[in-house]
C-alpha cells in the first residue's frame, strides 16, 4: 500500500515536471511563450511584431510604451537572453540593440498636481526580487522632445546615439560603465556606480568632447555624495584653467547650494556660442537657500574688471525682488540696486532704487576711453514694465563740464510724456516739457527756454552767454514728416560780441523746409529767407574771420542761394569776397569766387596766395559749361615756376569722366619744363577716382603716373622715370663746388596701398652711368651705381649706391605703414682714396670703412648702430700731420648715443679719441683726447711733439674745452714764418657775407713746456720752458696767466749776446700781449754791454744796458765793435749807423709809426746804403703804384727826397734826391 502510495506521487512529480519543463521550454524557447510573457506588461505596452525567443534571442518591432509621466516608441529591438543566469537570480542580456527610438513626456496624471511637491526627501532603494544586467547596450537615432517641443509639431527633436559597454542594477546598486552618448560629432561618456540601499551614495562620473572650428574641445564632471547631499566638480579645456565646485544639501527639495567657480581665460566662441566677448576671468561664489539666490565675486570680461555683491534675489508673485545688488567696475563705475520690479502683467507695480555713481555711456564692447560721458545720481523706478515711471536727479559729466538733470518722466500706452526736464549747464540752465508718441506717425511737441547757456560747453572755443525760448511740434520723426521750430528772443553774447534775432524753420512731407532767420552779431549781419521757388537766400556781410576763428584773419561778404539740399549744391550760385585773408595752410591779398548760374561758370582769382608754405602771386580758377559737359582751367604763378592745367569732362549720375587735356609748368630751377604729352583720362566713378596715362616731359627726362583711388581709400599707381638727371641735385648742394653728381635716373613699377594702410606691389629706379667728382674739374669722377627699390610685397623701402671697386651703402627700411619704420642700413668702403680732394685740409685718406645702422625712424631720432675704419691714413697739410695707422670704432645703443674710440699714429708716438655724441637734437658732447709723445705739428716753421689731455664738451648753448698739453720737445723756425700782410684801409670788398659769430667756446688749458723746445730765428738760438694756464670766455679773447722763459743766445748787431734773463710772464693779459723781461750780454773784458726790453709785446722797449756804466753811443759801440767809438774808423761808422737804425726800428720806429697813422701817411726808419745809412722816412702811396716819401738821415741832418714806381709785383723804380742823388731799379722778395 506504501509502495502504491509512492508510485503515484512519483509519477505525479514527474508529470508535474514534465509539465514544467514543457512549460519552461514553451516559454523560452517559442515566440509564443515570449508574447504570453510580454502581455503581462499591460494596455501601456503594444508591439507590432514579435519575432524569437527567450532562449535563442528574439526581435520586436514597432514596440510603443505610453505612461503617465513619458512614452517611448521603438522600430526594432533586438536581445538574447542568457538562460544560465537565471539560476543565480540574474536577469542577464547579453546584448540589447535598440534602433529608432523615440521618447518624450507623457500625459500628467489628472490627480497629481504638477507643481506638487516631494512627499519624501528619499528615495526609495531598488530592493528587486533579480538582479539586472545588460553585457552590451546599442541605441541607434534616439530622439527625444520635450514638453515644449511636444507641443510645436515643427520643433527639432534632439537626436542622440547610446552605447553601454555594462548597466545593471546588482544587489541593489546601479552600475553604469562605458556610457557613451554622441549627437553630431559631440560624445560624452558617462559612468556611474551608485548604492541605492545606502542612501543613494556613490558617485557618476562624466566626460565629453566636441568640435569648434575643428579644434577638439573636452569637458569632465563629478557627482559624488547621496540623497541628501551632492557634491559637484566640473573642469572645461576652453579656458586657461577653470573649476565649478557646488554641494547641494537636501538635493531633492533644493534645500541650499553652495557653489565656487573659478575660470582663467575661459573662451566662449571656443565652446561654439556666438558670444559678443571673447574672455572671461572669474572667481565667483554662490548661494541659495531659503529660495533666495546671493552672488559675491569678481569677473573680468574682455578685460573690463566687475565686481558683484548681490543679496536676497527672489522670484516672487510675479516679480522679482532684490534685497541688495552692489556692481562696481574701474572702466564702467558702480550701480546699486534694491526694490521689487514686476515681470508679469498681473503683478501688483513696484519701484526699484537706483544709485548710479560714474557709469560710462559707452559700448563696453569697445574700449572704454577715460573722457567718456559718465552718469552719477539717484533715479526712482516705478510702476510696471510696459510704463514706467522715471524720477530722480542725475548728473552727466563730459570732459568739457558737468551737467546736473533734474527727471520726470512718465510712459502710458500711447505717448512718452516729459513731465519735467531741467539740464543745468555751467551758469546757464535749459527746461524742456513735453510728449513724443511711442508709436511712429504721431503728434508730438516741445516747448521750453534757454538761460545764460554758454556755447563752450560744447565748443571751448566759442564763449557766450545766450537767451532764447524755443517752441517745436509736429507729426513723424524729422526731417520726414510735418514740423516747426521757432526760435524768440534769441540775446546775449557770443565771443565777447554782442548777438541777436530769431529763427523760424518750417517743413512738410511734400515741400522743402521754409526758413526765415535774421541775426546781428557784432558788426556782421546774417539774413537768411526762402524764396517763391523753394531755394534759400544766405546774406552775410561785414564779418571779421577773426570772429570765426581767432587765428584767422580778414573781412568777408557774400550772397549766395541754392536749393536746400545736399544732393544740389552744386546748384548755388552768388558771390564770396575776402581781403587780407589768413587762414591755417592759407594767405591772401584778396580773394573773389563767382558762380553765376545753376551750373558750373565759376570765376575765381587769388592774389598774392601762400598755399602749403609757397607764394604764388596769383591763382586763378575758371570753369564752363554744364554738369553734364565742363571744362576747369587752373593757372598759378610761382617765385619758381609757372603752372597751368586744363581739366574737362562730365557727371552722369555722380560719376565724373573726363581727362587731364593740358598741364605745363615752366621751372626757373634746372629742372626746366614740364609739358604734358597727350590727353590723359581722368575719371571719378562709384566713388573711385582713376588717373591713366599721364605723362609729363622734358628736355632730357619724362615721367609718367597712372593710377587710381578707390572708395574706401585703397590707392594704386603706376610710376615710370626716364633720364631724370642726377646733376639736378648739385644746385643744392654747398657752393663750394667739392662734390659733383652725373649720371640719370631710369625705372618705374607699380605700387599699392589697400584701406588698412598695407602697401603692394613693386618701384625699381636705378641710376645708370653715375658719376660722384670730388673737388674741381680736374680730378677724375668716380663711378656711381645706384637702385632705389620700394617693395610693396615686403613693405619695405630698399637702397643701394656703389662707388666704383670701392664699396657702397646699402639701407633697408620697413614697415613702411602699419608700425614705426625701422631702418637697417650697412655702409662697406675696402679703400676710401676715393674720398681725396673731399676737403683741403684733409688730404690722402686711405684705409678700410664699414659699419651698420638699425632703429625706429620716430620723432626721437635714437638709432643704434656701430662704425669702424682700419688702417686708416691721412695728411693734416694745416699742421703738417700725417696720421697713420687709424683705428677707429663708434657704437650706439637703442639710446641713440654714440661711443667714440679711435687712435692714431703721430711721429713716434700716438693720439687717442673717445666720447659720447648725443642723437640729432641732443646737447649731449662729451669728447675726449689723449695722446702721447705724439707729433702735433710738423711745418717748416714749427714741430712740436707732446702730450695731450683735452676734453671738448658741450656746456647747454656753449662748448667747453679743458685739459692740459705738456710740449715735450720741439722747435720753432722764427725765420720761415711766412709774412702777413695786413689788408689796406683803403681796400673795400663789396657784397662781403658777414663775418660769422664767434663760436661760443669756453676753454680753461694748463700748457707745460718742457726745455727741450728749442726756439730759432732772428739771431735768436735758445730754448723755451714754462707753464701757462689759458682761460678763455664763450664769445672773448683768451688770455693766460704764468711764465715762459727763453735761454740761449741772441746775435744782433753782428755779436751774439748771452740772454741771462728771458722771462715772458702773463698775469690774466691778452695771450698775444704777455709783459717782457729780456736782458741779453756780451762781456767784453771787464765791461759788460747788452740789450734790455722791457714793456709788454704791443710796446716794447729797448734799450743798451751797459756794466760799468757808459753811454749811449759808448754803449753800443761796445756793443758793436766790441772796443770803444774812438777807435771808429769808416766802415765802422757805417756799421753803428746800421745798429742805430735797428734800436730805432725796435723802439723809435714803432712810435714813428704811430704818428705817421695818426696823419694818414706810412712812417718808419728805413737803411739807404753806406753814403747816406739810416733815415727816418714818412710817405704815401699816392696811387697803387706810386710812392712818394721824405726822409731824415740818423746820423747827420741830411734831408731825402723818395720816389717810387711799382712796375710788377716783384720790380719797382726808384729815385732819391738828397746829398746825393741815386736811381735804380730794385728787386723785392717777401718772406
Amino acid at each position: 500500500m506504501k509502495r502504491r502510495w509512492i508510485k503515484r506521487l512519483a509519477l505525479v512529480l514527474a508529470a508535474m515536471l514534465l509539465v514544467g519543463g514543457l512549460g519552461y521550454g514553451w516559454l523560452v524557447g517559442t515566440t509564443a511563450g515570449l508574447r504570453w510573457l510580454l502581455g503581462f506588461a499591460g494596455p501601456a505596452l503594444s508591439i507590432d511584431r514579435v519575432e524569437g525567443s527567450l532562449a535563442a534571442g528574439f526581435r520586436l518591432d514597432g514596440l510603443s510604451w505610453k505612461g503617465s509621466g513619458a512614452s517611448a516608441h521603438i522600430v526594432h529591438l533586438e536581445s538574447d537572453l542568457a538562460l544560465g543566469a537565471l539560476w543565480r537570480a540574474r536577469v542577464e542580456l547579453s546584448e540589447l540593440n535598440i534602433e529608432g527610438l523615440q521618447a518624450g513626456p507623457g500625459q500628467p496624471d489628472a490627480a497629481t498636481p504638477a507643481d506638487a511637491a516631494p512627499e519624501s526627501t528619499r528615495l526609495p532603494a531598488l530592493e528587486l526580487p533579480v538582479d539586472i544586467l545588460v553585457r552590451r547596450l546599442r541605441i541607434v537615432a534616439a530622439e527625444w522632445k520635450g514638453a515644449s517641443e511636444a507641443a510645436d509639431p515643427a520643433a527639432e527633436p534632439l537626436v542622440l546615439s547610446l552605447e553601454a559597454e555594462r548597466v545593471g542594477v546588482l544587489d541593489g546598486r546601479v552600475v553604469l560603465d562605458g556610457l557613451q552618448l554622441r549627437r553630431g560629432e559631440a560624445a560624452v561618456t558617462i559612468g556611474a556606480d551608485v548604492d541605492t540601499r545606502n542612501a543613494w551614495r556613490g558617485d557618476l562620473r562624466g566626460a565629453g568632447e566636441w568640435s569648434v572650428a575643428e579644434v577638439v574641445r573636452r569637458a569632465n564632471v563629478r557627482l559624488s555624495g547621496d540623497e541628501q547631499q551632492v557634491e559637484i566638480a566640473a573642469g572645461l579645456d576652453a579656458a586657461e584653467e577653470m573649476s565649478l565646485r557646488a554641494t547641494f544639501a537636501d538635493p531633492l527639495r533644493l534645500g541650499q547650494v553652495d557653489a565656487a567657480f573659478n575660470a582663467s581665460g575661459l573662451d566662449l566662441a571656443a565652446l561654439g556660442l556666438d558670444a559678443p566677448v571673447r574672455r572671461i576671468d572669474a572667481a565667483v561664489d554662490v548661494r541659495y537657500s531659503d529660495q533666495a539666490l546671493a552672488l559675491d565675486g569678481q569677473l573680468k570680461i574682455d578685460g573690463i574688471e566687475l565686481n558683484l555683491d548681490l543679496a536676497g534675489l527672489r522670484w516672487r508673485e510675479g516679480a522679482i525682488e532684490v534685497e541688495r545688488l552692489d556692481a562696481d567696475s574701474p572702466q564702467l563705475g558702480a550701480l546699486s540696486a534694491s526694490g521689487r520690479w514686476p515681470l508679469q502683467a498681473e503683478a501688483a507695480p513696484g519701484a526699484l532704487q537706483l544709485a548710479l555713481v560714474g557709469v560710462a555711456l559707452a559700448d563696453p564692447r569697445q574700449p572704454i576711453a577715460s573722457d567718456s560721458p559718465r552718469i552719477s545720481g539717484d533715479l526712482k523706478l516705478s510702476g510696471h514694465s510696459q510704463t514706467p515711471a522715471v524720477q530722480g536727479a542725475i548728473e552727466l559729466a563730459t570732459a568739457q563740464a558737468r551737467w546736473p538733470l533734474q527727471l520726470d518722466v512718465a510712459l502710458s500706452e500711447t505717448v512718452i510724456e516729459v513731465r519735467q526736464l531741467i539740464a543745468t549747464l555751467g551758469q546757464g540752465q535749459v527746461q524742456v516739457s513735453g510728449q513724443w508718441p511711442r508709436e511712429t506717425g504721431g503728434d508730438w511737441q516741445f516747448a521750453g527756454q534757454v538761460r545764460a547757456l554758454d556755447p563752450a560747453l560744447y565748443a571751448p572755443d566759442w564763449p557766450g552767454r545766450i537767451d532764447a525760448e524755443f517752441l517745436a511740434s509736429g507729426t513723424g520723426i524729422p526731417p520726414a514728416g510735418d514740423w516747426q521750430l521757432r526760435l524768440d528772443g534769441i540775446g546775449g553774447t557770443l565771443r565777447e560780441l554782442n548777438l541777436g534775432g530769431q529763427v523760424e524753420l518750417s517743413a512738410t512731407a511734400a515741400a522743402p523746409p521754409q526758413l526765415k532767420a535774421g541775426l546781428d552779431w557784432g558788426a556782421a549781419r546774417l539774413d537768411a529767407s526762402s524764396l517763391a521757388n523753394g531755394d534759400w537766400q544766405l546774406d552775410w556781410s561785414g564779418l571779421s574771420l577773426t570772429q570765426i576763428d581767432a587765428g584767422w584773419q580778414g573781412r568777408a561778404q557774400g550772397s549766395l542761394r541754392g536749393p536746400p539740399l545736399v544732393d544740389r549744391w552744386l546748384e548755388w550760385q552768388g558771390q564770396i569776397e575776402a581781403r587780407e585773408l589768413r587762414v591755417p595752410g592759407f594767405a591772401a591779398g584778396a580773394l573773389r569766387l563767382a558762380k553765376r548760374d545753376a551750373q558750373l561758370s565759376l570765376r575765381g582769382e587769388v592774389e598774392q596766395a601762400e598755399l602749403g608754405g609757397q607764394l604764388f602771386a596769383t591763382l586763378r580758377v575758371d570753369s564752363e559749361g554744364s554738369l553734364a559737359e565742363h571744362s576747369l582751367r587752373l593757372r598759378a604763378q610761382h617765385a619758381h615756376a609757372r603752372i597751368e592745367t586744363i581739366l574737362a569732362g562730365g557727371l552722369d549720375q555722380g560719376s565724373w569722366r573726363g581727362a587731364v587735356e593740358a598741364l605745363d609748368l615752366l621751372a626757373t630751377t634746372v629742372a626746366g619744363r614740364w609739358q604734358l604729352a597727350d590727353v590723359a583720362p581722368l575719371r571719378y566713378v562709384d566713388g573711385r577716382v582713376s588717373l591713366e596715362g599721364l605723362c609729363l616731359d622734358s628736355a632730357e627726362a619724362r615721367a609718367c603716373l597712372s593710377g587710381e583711388r578707390e572708395l574706401d581709400g585703397a590707392l594704386a599707381a603706376t610710376l615710370g622715370v626716364f633720364g631724370v638727371p642726377l646733376a639736378w641735385v648739385n644746385p643744392f648742394l654747398p657752393e663750394d663746388g667739392f662734390f659733383t653728381f652725373g649720371g640719370a635716373f631710369r625705372g618705374g613699377g607699380r605700387v599699392s596701398m589697400n584701406s588698412a594702410g598695407q602697401l603692394g606691389g613693386n618701384l625699381v629706379v636705378e641710376l645708370n652711368e653715375g658719376s660722384l667728382r670730388i673737388g674741381d674739374a680736374s680730378t677724375r669722377p668716380v663711378p656711381l651705381s645706384g637702385r632705389l627699390q620700394l617693395d610693396g610685397a615686403a613693405n619695405a623701402f630698399i637702397g643701394q649706391f656703389g662707388f666704383a671697386d670701392y664699396g657702397g651703402i646699402e639701407a633697408d627700411i620697413r614697415p613702411l605703414s602699419g608700425a614705426t619704420p625701422q631702418l637697417r642700413a650697412g655702409l662697406k668702403f675696402r679703400e676710401l682714396a676715393w674720398l681725396d680732394g673731399a676737403s683741403p685740409e684733409v688730404l690722402g685718406i686711405r684705409g678700410r670703412l664699414q659699419g651698420q645702422m638699425q632703429g625706429p625712424l620716430d620723432a626721437a631720432g635714437n638709432l643704434s648702430g656701430s662704425l669702424s675704419a682700419e688702417a686708416l691714413s691721412m695728411e693734416l697739410p694745416g699742421m703738417g700731420l700725417i696720421l697713420r695707422e687709424g683705428q677707429v670704432e663708434a657704437r650706439a645703443e637703442d639710446d641713440g648715443v654714440w661711443r667714440l674710440d679711435a687712435s692714431f699714429a703721430a711721429g713716434e708716438g700716438e693720439i687717442g679719441l673717445e666720447g659720447l655724441i648725443g642723437p640729432p637734437g641732443s646737447a649731449l658732447l662729451d669728447v675726449r683726447l689723449r695722446g702721447r709723445s705724439a707729433q702735433l705739428v710738423a711745418l717748416p716753421a714749427v714741430s712740436l711733439v707732446g702730450s695731450p689731455e683735452l676734453k671738448f664738451a658741450r656746456d647747454g648753448e656753449a662748448y667747453r674745452l679743458s685739459g692740459s698739453v705738456h710740449l715735450e720737445r720741439g722747435r720753432i723756425d722764427l725765420d720761415r714764418f711766412a709774412p702777413t700782410v695786413a689788408s689796406s684801409a683803403d681796400v673795400v670788398i663789396e657784397d662781403a657775407p658777414p663775418a660769422p659769430p664767434p663760436a661760443p667756446l669756453a676753454a680753461e688749458l694748463a700748457i707745460r713746456i718742457d726745455e727741450a723746445v728749442e726756439l730759432r730765428g732772428f739771431g735768436l738760438r735758445g730754448t723755451l720752458s714754462g707753464d701757462l694756464a689759458v682761460r678763455q670766455r664763450a664769445g672773448r679773447k683768451p688770455r693766460g696767466t704764468g711764465e715762459i722763459q727763453v735761454e740761449g743766445t741772441y746775435r744782433a748787431y753782428g755779436q751774439r749776446l748771452a740772454i741771462e734773463r728771458g722771462n715772458l710772464t702773463f698775469s690774466n693779459s691778452l695771450l698775444e700781449n704777455p709783459a717782457l723781461d729780456i736782458q741779453a750780454v756780451r762781456k767784453i773784458d771787464q765791461q759788460r754791454v747788452g740789450v734790455l726790453v722791457r714793456g709788454n709785446a704791443r710796446r716794447p722797449l729797448l734799450t743798451l744796458y751797459s756794466d760799468p756804466a757808459l753811454d749811449q753811443s759808448e754803449a753800443l759801440a761796445y756793443l758793436v765793435l766790441g772796443r770803444p767809438i774812438y777807435t771808429a774808423n769808416a766802415k765802422d761808422s757805417q756799421q753803428l749807423g746800421e745798429a742805430a737804425s735797428a734800436l730805432q726800428t725796435a723802439g723809435g720806429g714803432l712810435i714813428g709809426g704811430a704818428i705817421g697813422a695818426r696823419l694818414g701817411l706810412d712812417a718808419g726808419v728805413e737803411s739807404f746804403g753806406s753814403v747816406i745809412g739810416s733815415a727816418f722816412v714818412v710817405g704815401k702811396y699816392l696811387s697803387p703804384r706810386f710812392y712818394l716819401g721824405y726822409g731824415s738821415s740818423l746820423l747827420d741832418a741830411t734831408q731825402l727826397v723818395i720816389l717810387r714806381y711799382r712796375l710788377t709785383d716783384r720790380f719797382e723804380a726808384e729815385a732819391i734826391a738828397g746829398r746825393e742823388q741815386k736811381a735804380g731799379i730794385n728787386y723785392r722778395e717777401e718772406r
